[in-house]
């Protein structure tokens, strides 16, 4: 795994990691640096110093491959993999706060497929290969179900919700279905809206997985922000 000066274009460090990473995540402060693979344990989280780039920490607990990594404001990270876990770790000790499994259907446990943390991080977002979005919210180290929804798609359509994101204000979440429509609701309203045609045509068919996240992050979520503002 490489690491990447952008403003120069030039690789300033080589992780070796394992397999391949699939994910990666960096904390608010740029201070940590989340992979999700380690040499030891292709199933672990490895956490780098970003001042040296040296392993801080292993997080072991998933059964499975990881498939999200996201940091909270205050530092928390929360992971989730094939083996639907999610689980929210102390980085600092390397040992987890919370954890949960998310659905279970008649074909097995749903993969997780995208993680978010809202803005003031009193809330996470979660999305699954059946279709389901699923909101928690944090109380005291725990995370508790607000509410879920079945944004269609289900098992026979891969990563049929493609991603998550919180509008920069909080107040919305939004996810990608089947890579073409986007489906926003008012938090902690819980109160579904649509986005119009113009809104749902800035994503094409073809985007998926990280083009769709960057598409919502940058260029999507920005103008459902001034819309509920009303401006």
């Amino acid at each position: 795994m490489r690491v990447w000066n952008v403003e120069k274009f030039e690789c300033v460090k080589t992780l070796r990691v394992g397999r391949l990473p699939g994910v990666c995540a960096w904390s608010s402060d740029g201070g940590l640096l989340a992979v999700d693979t380690s040499p030891r344990d292709p199933y672990a989280v490895t956490l780098f110093d970003t001042s040296n780039f040296k392993v801080m920490r292993v997080l072991a607990g998933h059964k499975h491959y990881i498939t999200a990594l996201t940091f909270s404001p205050s530092g928390c990270l929360a992971s989730g993999g094939r083996d639907g876990q999610v689980i929210i770790w102390d980085t600092k000790s390397a040992k987890p706060i919370t954890g949960l499994q998310g659905p279970v259907s008649e074909r097995g446990k749903s993969e997780v497929v995208d993680l978010a943390w809202s803005p003031d991080g009193l809330y996470l977002a979660g999305c699954f290969s059946d279709g389901s979005l699923i909101l928690w919210k944090v109380r005291k180290g725990k995370l508790q179900e607000e509410a879920r929804w079945n944004c269609g798609g289900g098992e026979r359509v891969r990563r049929a919700v493609g991603a998550v994101c919180w509008s920069r204000s909080g107040t919305a979440l939004a996810a990608v279905v089947n890579g073409r429509k986007v489906k926003v609701w008012t938090v902690p309203d819980e109160q579904l809206n649509r986005l119009r045609s113009d809104m749902e045509k800035l994503l094409s068919g073809t985007a998926t997985g990280a083009d769709v996240k960057v598409g919502l992050s940058d260029t999507v979520m920005h103008k459902i922000e001034r819309r509920l503002l009303g401006r």
